[in-house]
């Protein structure tokens, strides 16, 4: 179709998109195992198992290393907290029955909790007020545009743009409509002569759209770019929905933590342990 090469689709994908879709649901899962663990160390363990068998280590030291390893590694990716070492694991829990704090509390103070010195970070390392209100901001816009991307994968219309206008517009079997525009262009307008026309279009424009309706194979053309569109409005659904959870699990990391300080602040301290007998 010649009159084709003076448009082109708004929205477009790359050729080879099943792989890359598959790459990127292979790094989404890596990472989120990643995520959990902080580590690969279950990675490794699975493909040893594959090229090694499932035989145990019958070398003592090695094997009971291997399960508190194993151990380590199930403890976060159950809690969700990255304890460094299983004796960082241990006063972790002691920790958290002596201040009767749950460790998905924990876990959900991301950063604002100190593994190190296993205790809540001190007030003014936690989040401000308007950081909080900030991160909630930013991620309620990075929520809209991944939830009007989605809603976007249900266009049952083409939106293409004018070469040389620049124009956007939606593109049906039936009617053409330049965006933000109420007023479009029908299929039955173009059965008058073009220069008697009105709309919101150009003369030009108006002209190559009055081509496109007479065209055959206008309908496999519409099909065609309205499912390269949803697949372009469904990866940036999925982009967008990703900033906003990293950027709400950053607000929600604040917001616990506060809430986890202003619990601990309300308990009595705890009496220092006796290290030394007096008897």
């Amino acid at each position: 179709m010649e009159f084709l090469e003076n448009i082109r689709s708004a929205t477009s994908v790359p050729a080879s998109w099943g792989s890359i879709l598959a790459i990127v649901i292979a790094f989404v899962f890596a990472l989120y195992i990643w995520r959990r663990t902080r580590s690969t160390y279950s990675v490794m363990v699975r493909l040893w198992q594959l090229f090694h068998g499932k035989k145990e280590c019958k070398e003592g030291p090695v094997r009971d290393f291997l399960d508190q390893q194993s151990a380590l590694m199930q403890f976060r990716f159950t809690t969700g907290v990255p304890a460094r070492t299983l004796t960082q694991t241990q006063a972790l829990i002691e920790w958290a029955e002596k201040n009767n704090e749950d460790m998905g509390d924990v876990a959900a103070c991301g950063g604002y909790f100190d593994l190190e010195r296993i205790q809540l970070k001190e007030e003014d390392k936690l989040a401000k007020r308007w950081t909080l209100i900030f991160l909630f901001v930013a991620a309620v816009m990075l929520g809209v545009v991944s939830v009007g991307s989605l809603i976007g994968t249900a266009y049952d219309k083409a939106i293409l743009q004018m070469k040389q206008s620049r124009v956007y517009f939606t593109l049906s079997l039936e009617y053409a409509k330049p965006i933000g525009s109420d007023i479009g262009l029908s299929r039955e307008q173009c059965t008058s002569d073009v220069a008697a026309i009105s709309s919101e279009f150009s003369q030009a424009d108006t002209s190559i759209i009055c081509k496109l309706f007479k065209d055959k194979s206008l309908a496999p053309y519409v099909i065609k770019t309205v499912r390269d569109q949803r697949i372009t409005f469904a990866f940036i659904a999925v982009s967008f929905a990703w900033y906003f959870w990293g950027v709400f699990s950053w607000f929600l990391q604040g917001a616990k933590s506060r809430e986890m300080f202003k619990r601990l602040q309300k308990k009595p301290e705890q009496e220092p342990l006796e290290l030394v007998s007096n008897n």
